[in-house]
């Protein structure tokens, strides 16, 4: 992952990096996706053991 292997770059930096680059609003919001995917997952975990 570029935000593992990049800890400490811009959302902007890590869009030039992207394979095909990424504009940092796209890169906001695939993470803001990823980040409500695992809290629905958590949430689902939680209601359904």
């Amino acid at each position: 992952s570029l935000r593992v292997a990049h800890r400490q770059a811009s959302l902007e930096e890590l869009g030039r990096l992207a394979e095909p680059p990424m504009t940092k609003d796209a890169v906001a919001g695939r993470i803001r996706r990823l980040l409500s995917m695992a809290d629905r997952k958590a949430l689902d975990s939680l209601l359904d053991p």
